[in-house]
């Protein structure tokens, strides 16, 4: 059983469930492990209008989508059952959050700050109900260190459905509450587990994000933003300031962007968005094989265990759902700032709001370093737009180093 090691004479335990195996399968393994579970269910949408319809939907398949069966699992399960409605806090914490990085040009992952938001419902709910520990079926791990009583948080035993990147803004107040039943499972010893249980689940054909669906995301922009906000302006090659199209306005486009509307399509086929300036209203886009970037500084950096600042340290860094990790080096900072340097160029480009997570090795069950909020990256003016981040030295070694590989930046 992979959890923390917080209140073991107290083993009452708010799981969330959302009516999935997963979820119900960790419920299920702490009860025969002696566990007084309580399920809570967070509804963060409109279960009964437009938001869970598959075909104009901007949610993805995590979220709670039935609350009566949710319900009768847990009544079949034989523990009690709490709802919690969350709407109006996941549209102030995310929702909002979405509609404004978009019209900033900036990247927001709703799924890592969503779990975040959910794990603090948990630990409050768990407060009033009289719970010591929270559990989820997500996919990772918590360590405890009894000689240096700290928590880490690892990969889970199975990459190909690892989650460790979506919880790595957590911090050591849910790690020291928080249980990973699945931890060290597969998951087709999951399912395979819930099969045999026979409950009715919410059935997920094919597994989608939130927010994966652009047209719907800004549909929602355009529909929950000023007009005085949405200008036409101009779409760019970053390279050489050619402008190629007019667009009506910057929250339709997001960096990392290569599929377009129609109309844009004639104009934008096999470009990438590479950059927003909302101030001047500008989409800069370039060719893919250009988009490439060997530096990143990160923002808000989230340390989980106490490392040595004094010297570089070896890394891997993950910023979205697939998975891959690229080797770098972290250099630490002031005021939780990092700066990464790739092994090698990486293909690109990476969007400011991105969360860039660090493991310690390219592995399963790898340690998770921290994560952070990623303000630049690129080989694209990288001194330029880190001026007030980087000490003078590593200013320097970054000089030196474009110097020594023949770097022609690209302004934009």
């Amino acid at each position: 059983m992979n959890s923390s090691n917080a209140g073991k004479k107290d083993k009452t335990v708010v799981v969330g469930m959302t009516g999935s195996i997963d979820s119900t399968v960790a419920a299920y393994l702490l009860t025969k492990q002696d566990y007084k579970c309580i399920g809570l269910a967070i509804v963060l949408g409109d279960i009964e209008a437009r938001d869970f319809n598959p075909d104009e939907s901007m949610f993805g398949t995590c979220l709670v989508q039935d609350l009566e069966k949710v319900k009768n699992i847990c009544k079949q399960m034989g523990f009690p059952f709490y709802a919690v409605n969350a709407k109006d806090i996941y549209k102030c914490n995310i929702l909002d959050f979405i509609v404004t990085s978009r019209l900033r040009g900036e990247n927001f992952n709703s799924c890592v700050f969503c779990n975040n938001l959910k794990f603090d419902i948990l630990l409050e709910k768990a407060n009033i109900l009289g719970a010591t520990r929270i559990a989820t079926g997500h996919y990772a791990k918590i360590k405890f260190n009894r000689d240096t009583g700290e928590y880490s948080f690892h990969a889970s035993s199975d990459l190909a459905d690892d989650q460790s990147y979506y919880l790595s803004r957590l911090t050591k107040t849910h790690f020291s509450r928080l249980m990973l039943p699945l931890g060290d499972m597969r998951k087709k010893e999951v399912e395979k587990v819930g099969r045999t249980l026979g409950y009715d689940y919410h059935e997920v054909k094919k597994k989608t994000y939130c927010f994966a669906d652009s047209g719907l995301v800004s549909e929602y922009v355009n529909n929950n933003s000023p007009d005085d906000l949405k200008n036409k302006g101009d779409v760019v090659v970053a390279s050489s300031k050619d402008v190629l199209t007019e667009h009506k306005g910057v929250q339709n486009y997001y960096v990392g962007q290569n599929r377009f509307s129609l109309q844009d399509e004639i104009y934008l086929k096999n470009y990438t968005v590479v950059n927003i300036d909302p101030q001047s209203r500008k989409v800069f886009v370039e060719k893919e094989e250009n988009t490439r970037f060997s530096y990143c500084n990160l923002k808000y950096f989230n340390f989980i265990n106490r490392l040595d600042f004094t010297k570089p340290v070896n890394a891997y860094a993950q910023w979205d759902a697939k998975g891959v990790r690229a080797a770098c080096k972290i250099l630490f900072k002031t005021n939780n700032i990092v700066t990464l340097i790739f092994n090698s160029e990486e293909v690109g480009p990476l969007s400011a709001g991105s969360i860039v997570t660090l493991f310690n090795r390219n592995t399963a069950t790898a340690k998770v370093i921290g994560s952070g909020i990623a303000v630049v990256s690129g080989i694209y003016s990288v001194l330029d737009r880190t001026e007030g981040m980087l000490d003078e030295d590593s200013r320097a070694e970054v000089e030196e180093d474009r110097k020594n590989r023949n770097i022609d930046e690209t302004k934009f």
